[in-house]
Order: structure tokens, then C-alpha cells, then sequence
């Protein structure tokens, strides 16, 4: 009897897998993902100090890794972040 009904159980799951529609998408080819900025940049890419700054405690972050409007606000981050190390920032020229 529990085989019987362990087996109407998967078959009503296999049923309404189906026409969820999910079987398709569990089956289907890979779905395309959106094109991403790389997260490093390349070395030469930046003027010089953006690099050695942010090279002293990391690599450097692509540009389009954050929007234009979010860079003044990463960049602060950064320099506070500086500061309580106490990084100095003319150690990177």
C-alpha cells in the first residue's frame, strides 16, 4: 500500500512539474547570463595614482564594477579606511 501510494505521489509531482512549465525550464539549453564588467581592472587602464592606491590593500576594481554616482561615496570608504590603518596616502606615490 505505501508503494502504491509513494508512487501516485510521484506521479502527480512528475504531473504538475510538467505543467508548471518547469520541467522546460530544468531541461532547457542554458539560459544566457548578462554581460558583467570584469572585477579587476587591467594595470595599465587607470591613471597611475588611482592604481597605487588602491593596490596598497587590494586589486584594483574594474571601473564599471560600481556606478559613476557611487564612486565619491567607495572612494571616501576608502580613505577612512586609510586613515584608521594608518595608511599614509603618500606612501602610494
Amino acid at each position: 500500500m505505501q508503494i502504491l501510494l509513494a508512487g501516485l505521489a510521484l506521479v502527480a509531482f512528475a504531473i504538475a512539474v510538467k505543467k508548471t512549465g518547469l520541467w522546460d525550464v530544468l531541461h532547457s539549453p542554458t539560459i544566457p547570463m548578462p554581460a558583467h564588467p570584469p572585477l579587476v581592472a587591467a594595470p595599465d587602464s587607470l591613471p597611475p595614482p588611482v592604481s597605487a592606491y588602491c593596490s596598497m590593500c587590494h586589486a584594483v576594481p574594474h571601473p564599471q564594477v560600481l556606478t559613476q554616482e557611487l564612486w565619491p561615496q567607495k572612494m571616501q570608504l576608502m580613505f577612512d579606511l586609510m586613515e584608521q590603518q594608518e595608511i599614509a596616502i603618500s606612501e602610494a606615490h
